[in-house]
């Protein structure tokens, strides 16, 4: 079964992938890691973020937050979730790979930053990019790692 990754800015979000996405982060980060916080932050749909999403047979399998605005600059890769479902797979790396070049697409020579270094440190592995020992790290040159990966979409994902 193949990944579809879809990468868009807030203002492009359908309905029901925005419901899709709340869904996954409420289910892992409250239900099942037990973080009672108010996921709907209003971050979502703020400044210039983007949403890069994993689609699987049209469920939702990974995501994360690409945010360029909340810390000066500096691309925040924030809300990475893996579904209980597609977990033991790999994409933690692939949307590593994939989030690193959607952020050089979007926001060339950025820098970025991910406030959970425990979850994000692992998946920079293979990645091109190096972890200096602080928060901070500048964008790689695109990798051999991201040309395995099909960034257009197989099939048709949710729209709306």
């Amino acid at each position: 079964m193949s990944i579809d990754w879809i990468c868009k800015h807030h203002t492009d979000l359908g309905k029901q992938q925005l419901y899709a996405l709340l869904t996954l982060r409420i289910e892992v980060f409250v239900v099942e890691q037990k973080c009672p916080y108010l996921e709907t932050d209003g971050q979502d749909l703020e400044g210039d973020t983007c949403h890069l999403m994993a689609w699987r047979d049209g469920e939702l399998v990974a995501y994360r937050l690409l945010d360029p605005e909340s810390q000066g600059g500096d691309v925040v890769i924030g809300r990475v979730v893996i579904a209980p479902s597609a977990r033991g797979e790999g994409l933690g790396h692939a949307l590593m790979v994939q989030g690193l070049a959607q952020a050089e697409k979007h926001w060339p020579g950025c820098r970025c930053t991910c406030p959970h270094r425990r979850t994000c440190r692992p998946t920079m592995r293979g990645t091109g990019s190096r972890w200096p020992g602080r928060r901070i790290w500048r964008m790689a040159s695109r990798t051999s790692a991201c040309a395995g990966l099909d960034a257009s979409p197989a099939r048709p994902a949710p729209t709306g």
